[in-house]
Formats: C-alpha cells, sequence, structure tokens
C-alpha cells in the first residue's frame, strides 16, 4: 500500500516491511515478494479486469487494506 499511496519505492518498502515483520524463513520472504511483485507487474491487467465486471468505479472499491501492494507484511503504523 505504501506504494500507492506514498509513492514508495517497491523494493525500499518492501524490504521495510520484512525487516519489520522480523526473523521469516526464506520461503516466506519469497512469497511475500513475489505477491509483491507480481500483484504489482499486474496491476493494470487486475484493474482492467476489475472495471470491465464492476459496476462501481474503481476508486470506490479501493479501501485501506485492499489493495494488491498490501500483500507484503506491514504494521499498522506504516500504512
Amino acid at each position: 500500500m505504501r506504494v500507492a499511496q506514498d509513492a514508495a519505492f517497491a523494493n525500499l518498502a518492501l524490504d521495510a516491511a520484512l525487516r519489520q515483520a522480523g526473523a521469516l524463513e526464506p520461503r516466506e520472504v519469497a512469497l511475500a515478494t513475489e505477491l509483491t511483485y507480481g500483484s504489482l507487474r499486474w496491476q493494470l491487467q487486475l484493474d482492467r479486469a476489475l472495471a470491465a465486471h464492476s459496476d462501481r468505479a474503481l476508486d470506490d472499491l479501493d479501501e485501506p487494506g485492499a489493495s494488491p501492494c498490501a500483500s507484503a507484511p506491514s504494521s499498522s503504523s506504516t500504512t
């Protein structure tokens, strides 16, 4: 979410979130990384698909915590 809301660089925001999450297994870090970067990579296509099948504007669908960029572990103090 920090990437979308605060124009943060994805790699820096993800790194900070992973450090804040504490000790994680390498597989957990890899999964969080792929989910985050994958959702960013596909964001335009996901938005198009949502817009095509929704009666509401995309801005009306986005609520705090609903963004695909929220995949990375974060705390409530950084969002």
